[in-house]
């Protein structure tokens, strides 16, 4: 493969900072960083290993030894959106095929000091489980069974999958749920998992975190007040959710958002 390399100047280089590598690192998905010019500056191992590359051969190169054409002009066209814009987008795409996982993608614009666009950065977390409780609730439908056919869920069922992604309260235990149901927990998340393909538990934290990711990007909400509203039990409660799901802490994402990588 040949990748035609160029060198990043001094503005850029100046915010990727020890601070912000480790930060890119840590987070649980693929990440990186791009210059106005479409040229990666920065790629995490994660998106590394989806490149089929070493991060260090990335460097320099835009996205067209990677990627064909018809995607990478999907990747530039979002990455304007984002500049544009002047603040984050978050997309939901397929990476490769009808086929492929499901990523949420996070963009956010870096501007010089005087304003001018620089580069953009990029969180993308894959999404895929999540994703198919969330169409299978939009269809109306299960999963598909062993010879493909799909099954409308249970009244119960299909109630209880939207109750779980519209719940913000943080004291109900998936027990409780199930009582309110008529059925035993094991009864129910047996049956969920059946026609999701996901455990009720899991899809109810990612709900939460997905909405606590927005709050602290789109409304401005304080963390302790995003957390509350998020139907975390308190800061520390999301806290420790974030990090443990996206791989990055409430103030770091919020920072991030106003185009701080540190």
């Amino acid at each position: 493969m040949t990748v035609e390399k160029r060198k990043v100047g001094p503005t850029l280089k100046g915010r990727l900072t020890p601070g912000a590598v480790g930060l890119l690192e840590a987070v649980e998905g693929q990440a990186w960083v791009k210059t106005v010019d479409h040229r990666f500056v920065f790629v995490n191992r994660q998106f590394a290993r989806a490149l089929g590359c070493d991060p260090g051969e990335a460097l320099g190169s835009t996205e067209v030894p990677f990627f064909e054409r018809w995607r990478v002009t999907e990747f530039r066209k979002t990455d304007r959106a984002a500049v544009e814009r002047g603040r984050p987008i978050l997309i939901k795409e397929r990476r490769n095929d009808e086929e492929g996982p499901w990523f949420e993608t996070l963009k956010v614009p870096l501007a010089s000091g005087s304003g001018a666009p620089i580069a953009t950065v990029a969180i993308a977390w894959e999404v895929t489980p999540w994703e198919r409780v969330e169409r299978a609730r939009a269809w109306g439908r299960g999963l598909p069974d062993a010879s493909g056919r799909r099954t409308e869920p249970k009244e119960w069922l299909a109630r209880a999958a939207d109750g779980l992604a519209a719940d913000r309260r943080p004291g109900d235990s998936i027990e409780e749920i199930s009582r309110g149901l008529g059925v035993c927990p094991e009864t129910f998340t047996r049956a969920f998992k059946r026609a999701f393909g996901g455990l009720p538990s899991v899809y109810r934290r990612w709900s939460r975190v997905s909405s606590a990711r927005h709050l602290i990007l789109y409304e401005g909400l304080g963390l302790a007040e995003a957390a509350v509203e998020a139907g975390f039990t308190d800061q520390s409660h999301m806290t420790r959710e974030l990090k443990q799901m996206l791989g990055i802490t409430p103030g770091a994402l919020r920072r991030l958002g106003h185009g701080r990588l540190e």
